[in-house]
């Protein structure tokens, strides 16, 4: 069963044309045109579907809100108007108790199962903007004692060059984000990077509950050999998963 509010915001452009208004595209919440929005009227009729969209991500259609700008966003910019625009989305979305307040924004090809272009270049060009129009208030800060979520760096050579490859955890999702170069058995790929999921039956049951990763160790130290990832499998019960690096 799905519940609301979802955690996740996905940005979505068109693809094709210039922006304008009153385009109709089925697969999203929310469309922004030139110079307005809409949002899809069933979704708010009597017995209407839940909000979500087709994001063709693995498991993860129709539990995220989803926003498409119209035109060819690698052709055409994202303007002041597009940010105010999407301010105002996330304030429907959250009032209607779709959204969390402060969701996590992710643009269409960095989803688990995804690569491609979509949501344009221009679109990643105001992506911190973006991201702070849909969350519109800073970064909260982390309570004193709270738990500060784990990167892990790779032994694997960067790519592109220079990079350091890592592996950090995607708690909303239920996934770890594996990025220049990174790569994990048994992950996949996920744009121009590498996500991995667990496939475990017991954590898809409790709702892939991801807690956080930890380097792997010898001796207490740490070994270079993979990532442990921690999954909460409810009634106290912890799940932790031994990963290679591959």
């Amino acid at each position: 069963m799905v519940s609301m509010p979802f955690t996740t915001m996905v940005q979505h452009h068109e693809g094709a044309g210039k922006p304008r208004n009153g385009v109709y595209l089925p697969h999203y919440c929310y469309i922004i045109g030139d110079t307005e929005w809409h949002m899809r009227s069933d979704l708010v009729a009597p017995n209407a579907p839940k909000p979500g969209g087709d994001t063709s991500v693995l498991d993860f259609n129709r539990i995220i809100v989803s926003a498409c700008l119209t035109g060819n966003r690698n052709d055409y910019p994202v303007t002041d108007l597009d940010l105010e625009m999407m301010i105002e989305i996330g304030n429907d979305a959250k009032s209607r108790g779709w959204l969390v307040d402060f969701p996590n924004v992710m643009p269409h090809n960095q989803m688990p199962g995804n690569g491609g272009e979509c949501p344009g270049t221009m679109v990643m060009a105001r992506w911190p903007e973006i991201k702070y129009a849909y969350q519109k208030h800073p970064v909260p800060v982390p309570k004193q004692g709270g738990v500060v979520l784990t990167t892990v760096v790779s032994p694997q050579k960067g790519n592109p060059a220079g990079r350091v490859p890592t592996a950090r955890p995607i708690p909303e999702l239920g996934a770890i984000m594996l990025e220049n170069g990174a790569a994990l058995k048994g992950d996949t790929q996920s744009g121009g990077n590498r996500i991995w999921i667990s496939n475990d039956p017991a954590v898809k049951a409790t709702g892939n509950k991801l807690v956080d990763i930890a380097p792997t160790c010898t001796a207490g130290k740490p070994d270079g050999k993979g990532v442990v990832a921690l999954f909460d499998l409810g009634n106290n019960v912890v799940g932790t998963y031994q990963l290679e690096w591959s």
